[in-house]
């Protein structure tokens, strides 16, 4: 074989592997936009599916009850949940729409099929708020907590694992025998 030829046959099957691998990319990149943009495609029939279904807390449900919702994608369901976990919950349904991502009909596609129920459920029955699983906004809802030392309950209950205790709460930054007296029973663990 000539060098010419050996040469030829080289850059053939670069070319060859190189056109193997774009296309796999292009596929995969093709089908992450897919899921990741799926309300685009659905949004319509999403909203005409959900009528008379039970709605679901969206201050509760999981990344993956979201992927689970008929146009709403990978990165929407992030965002919803990142959102959720910086500001301690939703108190309205509206707050959705500070989600770059979250267009009209997005927004409309989610309100077919979630609320925000956590927080008036608490208010509502007089149920005391678990201390374990409560979210900023729940703990900044009783009487005397401000959202700082709501947030300092949480990054407490972060750092040293569930309360054992409702006594822990003197252990907080924030909170001071008056004020603890003030909101004992109005938690539990």
């Amino acid at each position: 074989m000539s060098k010419n030829v050996r040469n030829f046959i080289a850059a053939a099957v670069v070319v060859l592997i190189f056109t193997v691998l774009l296309i796999v990319v292009l596929l995969s990149f093709i089908d992450r936009t897919e899921k990741d943009n799926a309300w685009v495609f659905s949004a319509a029939s999403a909203s005409s599916e959900s009528s008379g279904e039970i709605l679901y807390d969206i201050n509760t449900v999981s990344f993956d009850e979201l992927m689970n919702v008929k146009g709403v994608g990978r990165s929407a369901a992030y965002e919803i949940i990142n959102y959720r976990e910086k500001r301690g919950g939703f108190t309205s349904m509206e707050q959705l729409k500070d989600i770059p991502c979250i267009d009209d009909e997005m927004y409309n596609i989610l309100c077919s099929y979630f609320s925000v129920q956590s927080a008036s459920a608490n208010e509502s029955n007089g149920a005391k708020i678990n201390l374990n699983n409560a979210t900023v906004r729940e703990l900044a809802s009783v009487d005397g907590i401000s959202e700082k030392t709501a947030q300092n309950i949480v990054l407490y209950r972060k750092k040293y694992g569930d309360f054992v205790s409702i006594r822990e709460l003197m252990e907080v930054d924030g909170i001071g025998t008056a004020l603890f007296e003030k909101i004992k029973d109005k938690f539990t663990v």
